[in-house]
């Protein structure tokens, strides 16, 4: 999972906390452009005319969208050169069964992620590499739709939320912007994330439509700053 390289690789890291009241969201609105602070790039996403991402592009890399079936196939490639291509097998509810990541068109040097679920939940993911070693395990438990702890190498980290009555998960949130860059969902949750894996401080800020503007988050000892633009109808 990789922010086209840089986002997702702090994303990947992160969960949230935020301190807002509820409002509503407008729905008809889309991310088109995101930038990530201290690093100054700016990402552009671009739908295809079925609603889905076709491409995204930054400086370091263009990324390409293919859909067939339960299939996606992304190639990322810098000036024309081949990065890496991911193929991403869905289940029946659109959630992620297994990734697996290519480095070389021979298809050689790849790592793969597998993903298993109990309805909508993800109880387990396992992670392996054509480098070989152990199998790197994770497994999940939830409470009332929001996953409550993951442990991974004998180390449990507890997630937090918050309540129903704020934010719920929506459209610039972690998890759904993480959804829309990748091509795919792991996590389903209800609510809104407070805390979760590695990360210290969440913020929130909103835009005249009540979107999601802006995301602000440490991870590390690095404080971070994600902004979206929209497309609305």
């Amino acid at each position: 999972m990789k922010i086209i390289i840089k986002l997702s690789a702090v994303l990947i890291m992160a969960s949230f906390v935020f301190t807002t009241c509820a409002k509503r969201i407008n729905t008809n609105c889309r991310i088109v452009a995101s930038s990530l602070n201290p690093f100054e790039d700016t990402t552009r996403i671009y739908y295809g005319s079925n609603g889905k991402v076709q491409k995204v592009v930054n400086s370091f890399s263009v990324t390409e969208y293919t859909y067939s079936g339960n299939k996606v196939t992304l190639i990322r490639k810098d000036t024309g050169t081949f990065i890496a291509k991911t193929i991403v097998d869905l289940n029946n509810k659109g959630l992620a069964t297994n990734v697996k990541v290519y480095f070389d068109e021979a298809g050689t040097g790849w790592v793969n992620t597998a993903y298993e679920y109990d309805g909508e939940e993800v109880q387990k993911e396992t992670f392996t590499s054509s480098v070989g070693g152990r199998e790197d395990i994770t497994t999940y438990t939830w409470l009332d739709h929001n996953i409550a702890s993951s442990t991974s190498n004998g180390n449990t980290t507890n997630w937090l939320y918050y309540s129903p009555f704020q934010y719920k998960q929506q459209m610039g949130d972690f998890l759904s912007y993480e959804e829309l860059i990748n091509g795919y969902a792991v996590y389903r949750t209800k609510d809104l994330l407070r805390i979760g894996n590695k990360v210290k401080f969440i913020n929130y800020e909103f835009n005249s439509n009540t979107n999601i503007s802006a995301v602000l988050f440490t991870v590390g000892n690095t404080n971070y700053t994600l902004k979206y633009e929209y497309e609305c109808k």
